[in-house]
């Protein structure tokens, strides 16, 4: 009944370019400073459960790796419980400890 819901149908935008405006200003930086993206890391951590975040994350992966840079990604999964009775989503040293798997203090600043 479109007089009680306006919306008659939803749908689903295409993600799959949301970062690469992100990874364009990063090559920009890099060509700037003379850097190459092999030496630049990207790191990607993304939930599993989700076929939009995985097939964003997927394609920000892939445009990074296909423009050469450093890329490492962790896929996990958000309503597991490393920590019994916490969904991972929630345990804030789960995902620290994901986040200390990719983004190693020896990589420097730009991790």
């Amino acid at each position: 009944d479109v007089a009680n819901n306006p919306y008659v149908f939803g749908i689903h935008v295409n993600s799959d370019t949301y970062s690469l405006p992100a990874l364009k200003a990063l090559q920009f930086h890099l060509d700037a400073t003379g850097e190459s993206t092999k030496k630049q890391p990207v790191r990607v951590v993304y939930r599993d459960r989700s076929e939009f975040f995985k097939s964003t994350c997927r394609s920000a992966i892939d445009a990074a790796t296909l423009q050469g840079f450093d890329v490492t990604a962790i896929e996990f999964n958000p309503d597991g419980e490393e920590m019994p009775g916490v969904p991972n989503s929630q345990n804030v040293e789960f995902l620290e400890g994901l986040a200390d798997q990719l983004c190693s203090a020896d990589e420097g600043p730009n991790t």
